[in-house]
């Protein structure tokens, strides 16, 4: 026997007593009441609030309880002494009465002067197939072929993953194809069932789907730095975060993210180069990054200005009392006229500038720098400086090579 929680306590208990006694027949167990009569409890099922009426199917195999603050009817299953399902119903239902086949229910909705009628006779619904996944940010939507509903419409699906665990239920209810699960997490694999639910309860599970993995496109890559090349600009960056899924390629913008474009051959990670470009041309590259979800968030911008190559070095010498000579070879430009060579030394690594000479003939090859700490490494860089056209004037690439002073 079953005991209903709340509400109009006697009238449900009496209602539900006399209801199933007269089911169950001479062989049901002895319950006990308030009142003294010798019954006593067996069950309690919770159910809605304030539950307002009950009704049991002529095959004793369902109890209807009407919930007049939740707007619903819960359905227990006598054998279990569970709820199975609760279905929505008018406002402020107060009374439900059976029909004499069991095929209806009928539901009085005080505050909407209307009457629900439930198909009390159905079976729980067959399972859906078909099941194909596609992965969004956070979620998936789940398309397929819905099964045989029993006899009552779907009122919802509800979803178990990774074959393991309780089930959900959509919320809100959603009773086609295809629905979303919500609530993932992006970069973790996962599978999803699928079962239906009507009156009667929850139906068959599903096949589990294929695994797949919930994604969002990457965040903009980070930190970048442009080296200029002739006719090309080498990029580093850091990375920014996959949303989930590898990433399959970068896409650059050299007009500050006006247009984008593909790199010749896959890249996937830092430095990228950017071909074709015109030398003594200044350009503003943004990067993003790509994967299965699509294109990224785009980078900051950073500037360039391919240039010909310059001088090439000879071997930089360290000098007693902490100096250091440097030369190159003779120099003639590819375009333009050679206005100066200029020699600059750095702390190695860095771009911290400790000395600079500037030639004071074109036909000038070397350079000495003085005063400089001893047993230290220093980084040496010789570019040209040209003139292309009147009033267009620029630096060549830098060539590079390190030495140390003496101890």
């Amino acid at each position: 026997m079953i005991r209903v929680r709340s509400g109009r306590v006697a009238t449900l208990i009496l209602s539900l007593l006399v209801a199933c006694l007269g089911v169950l027949g001479s062989g049901a167990a002895p319950v006990s009441a308030t009142g003294g009569d010798s019954f006593s409890v067996v069950a309690t099922v919770t159910v809605g609030a304030r539950p307002n009426d009950v009704a049991v199917s002529p095959d004793g195999s369902r109890v209807y309880v009407v919930n007049y603050y939740d707007n619903s009817v819960s359905v227990i299953a006598t054998a279990t002494n569970t709820v199975v399902t609760t279905v929505g119903v008018g406002s402020s239902p107060w009374g439900v009465a059976v029909s004499p086949d069991g095929s209806r229910v009928y539901v009085t909705n005080s505050e909407a002067a209307s009457v629900s009628v439930l198909g009390a006779s159905a079976s729980a619904p067959a399972a859906p197939t078909s099941l194909n996944v596609t992965p969004g940010s956070g979620s998936a939507s789940v398309s397929f072929t819905a099964g045989a509903d029993g006899g009552a419409s779907i009122s919802n699906y509800e979803y178990q993953l990774n074959g393991a665990g309780s089930w959900t239920a959509l919320s809100p209810a959603d009773t086609s194809s295809p629905v979303t699960i919500p609530g993932l997490t992006n970069g973790t694999a996962y599978t999803v069932k699928l079962r239906a639910v009507n009156v009667a309860g929850s139906g068959a599970a599903s096949v589990a789907s294929s695994l797949f993995t919930p994604r969002t496109t990457p965040s903009a890559p980070t930190d970048l730095v442009a080296t200029p090349g002739d006719g090309s600009a080498s990029i580093a960056f850091t990375a920014g975060s996959d949303g989930g899924a590898m990433i399959m390629n970068y896409r650059y913008s050299i007009d500050d993210g006006a247009t984008w474009l593909a790199f010749p051959e896959m890249v996937m990670s830092s430095p990228v180069t950017i071909p074709g470009l015109t030398n003594f041309t200044t350009y503003n590259v943004k990067l993003r990054a790509v994967n299965s979800a699509g294109d990224g968030v785009a980078s900051s911008s950073v500037s360039v200005t391919p240039a010909i190559a310059g001088p090439t070095s000879c071997s930089a010498i360290a000098l007693p009392r902490r100096r250091i000579q440097t030369c190159w070879n003779p120099f003639t430009p590819i375009e333009g006229s050679l206005i100066r060579v200029r020699t600059e030394l750095y702390l190695a690594g860095t771009n911290t500038v400790v000395r600079a000479c500037v030639s004071r003939q074109v036909s000038q090859t070397s350079c000495v720098f003085i005063g400089l700490e001893r047993n230290t490494a220093y980084d040496v860089r010789v570019r040209a400086r040209i003139r292309i056209a009147t009033r267009k004037k620029f630096f060549t690439l830098a060539t590079t090579q390190q030495v140390t002073t003496l101890p």
